[in-house]
């Protein structure tokens, strides 16, 4: 009778698939990161839309104007350009990019169009309600802000890995609670104390 002669490689044992590096899961919006994007957000809603905590703007307060032509309107009386109004916008929304990071499983390219998308609205907005320009350098600065932002967050989970979650909560919590603290500051001098702008 003639039998079938054993396959050597069959009998050896077959090496163990490589497992897949673990994979940040995605924190729930009411998770810490979700909590303090809500507060940034109304924050920043604040700081771009109403001005504060410098002077407190209402409906009509300011002249419809709109400016699509980048830089612009950014010169002062002197002819200078302002870096530290396009420093400041850059830097708002800055946490915008960390914050859709770490919450939404997105591509880069969408996060950065949601964050682009956000300052248009938030500028078409001011030039609706008739408290500020509709500018062009603002949309820029925003979206250059929130693309720093992402870069950070990426940079951090290359670098720290599984501590870069822990580490963003403590030092994100900490700054927003500074952040509150010199927003009511800065509000509670510049409008209660030096009183509204005549």
């Amino acid at each position: 009778m003639t039998t079938n002669p054993t396959n050597p490689a069959s009998s050896e044992p077959h090496p163990a698939s490589p497992q897949p590096y673990p994979t940040e899961s995605q924190p729930s919006p009411l998770s810490l990161p979700g909590v303090l994007f809500a507060v940034y957000g109304v924050v920043l809603i604040a700081v771009v839309i109403f001005k504060l905590p410098f002077r407190m703007v209402s409906l009509g307060d300011s002249v419809r104007a709109i400016n699509l032509v980048p830089l612009s309107g950014s010169f002062d009386i002197q002819g200078r350009l302002a870096w530290e109004e396009i420093v400041y916008n850059s830097a708002v929304f800055v946490p915008f990019g960390v914050y859709v990071s770490v919450l939404a499983r997105w591509s880069a390219a969408k996060r950065i169009a949601v964050a682009a998308g956000l300052s248009i609205i938030f500028e078409v907005s001011q030039f609706a309600f008739g408290i500020g320009v509709l500018d062009i350098t603002d949309v820029i600065s925003n979206t250059a802000g929130a693309a720093v932002g992402l870069s950070l967050h990426t940079a951090a989970r290359q670098t720290l890995g599984a501590k870069a979650a822990r580490i963003g909560n403590g030092i994100g919590l900490a700054l927003t609670v500074v952040a509150l603290a010199g927003f009511a500051y800065l509000w509670h001098h510049n409008n209660i104390i030096m009183g509204p702008p005549p």
